[in-house]
């Protein structure tokens, strides 16, 4: 955490360092709510970002959306909350440009629904905890950029023949990718999965080793938790069953 902060004042230099000094810190706060009836899967994106730290977890709230607090090292707003949607999918899309830096996004997701993640940005550090029985039934996560991610899967999740997707970099992008990831997964019983990773180290492994830095559990014929991480040059993985 230390090093985090010790990075984003050198980023912004001289002048931003006054302004976090002469400005307290302000959070925004954004929440929604869907229909009992809505039972459909949701897209929450987080664009645009640089040097902040993102929480993702999940709350067992019947009928909570999302709950969204966005913390800027000053008094100055330059984000935008976008809560549309339409008969395909309901989307969140949450964009923060780098003119005004941002402190903290603490993300607190509702489990009625399965929710996929979008995140893409430089110097980021990611907490993304899937939990308290979330629904992951055709979810996707996906992570495009660089900084330190952080992935933890509970045993207490809720899926059907459809699991998720954990995608961290792009094969077609080029070689932008955090450069720490950790990964800790507890399975509950039913769910298999795969992870594929060109520079992983794992630890208190119970996933055997397959071929070319894959990894899956005894039972890996269509994964239903599918991790792809692409050039990462330091991933630390704890998987268990």
């Amino acid at each position: 955490m230390i090093v985090f902060f010790v990075a984003v004042v050198i980023i912004i230099g001289i002048g931003g360092f006054v302004n976090i000094i002469s400005n307290s810190p302000t959070t925004y706060h954004y929440e929604a709510w869907l229909p009992t009836s809505e039972a459909r899967n949701t897209r929450f994106t987080i664009a645009g970002i640089e040097d902040a730290n993102i929480t993702i977890t999940f709350v067992n709230d019947p009928g909570l959306w999302y709950r969204i607090g966005v913390t800027h090292y000053t008094s100055v707003k330059h984000h935008a909350v976008e809560n549309v949607s339409n008969p395909f999918f309901l989307p969140l899309r949450v964009h923060l440009r780098s003119v005004t830096c941002v402190k903290t996004i603490n993300v607190v997701l509702g489990t009625d629904v399965a929710h996929s993640v979008y995140i893409s940005g430089e110097n980021l550090n990611i907490i993304i905890i899937v939990d308290n029985g979330a629904k992951i039934s055709g979810s996707r996560c996906r992570f495009y950029g660089t900084g330190i991610f952080q992935f933890k899967m509970t045993e207490n999740v809720n899926f059907t023949t459809k699991g998720m997707s954990l995608k961290i970099g792009d094969r077609v992008l080029g070689p932008v990718s955090p450069e720490l990831v950790l990964l800790d997964i507890d399975f509950p019983d039913g769910l298999n999965g795969r992870m594929s990773a060109p520079n992983a180290t794992v630890f208190n492994n119970q996933w055997p080793f397959k071929y070319d830095n894959v990894w899956g559990t005894p039972s890996v014929d269509g994964p239903l938790l599918d991790i792809e991480i692409f050039y990462s040059m330091r991933v630390l993985a704890y998987l268990s069953t």
